[in-house]
């Protein structure tokens, strides 16, 4: 079970890096997604190596 949010840094890159290594991970690939990753000249294997190899350096914000 994950903790309770919002999450330290540390503990929302172990998080991330736990789901995005699922291999059961449901992942959809809207239109808004493939513009997005066209526009930025990305591929979906580079989000999902930013998914389980990134960090998370910054304090948590509330949303608005």
């Amino acid at each position: 079970m994950a903790p309770s949010q919002p999450w330290k840094p540390a503990t929302a890159t172990i998080e991330i890096r736990k789901l995005a290594r699922d291999e059961r991970l449901p992942m959809t690939y809207t239109r808004h997604i493939r513009e997005r990753l066209a526009e930025r000249d990305l591929t979906i294997g580079d989000v999902l190596y930013v998914l389980k190899h990134g960090f998370v350096y910054e304090e948590p914000e509330e949303s608005t």
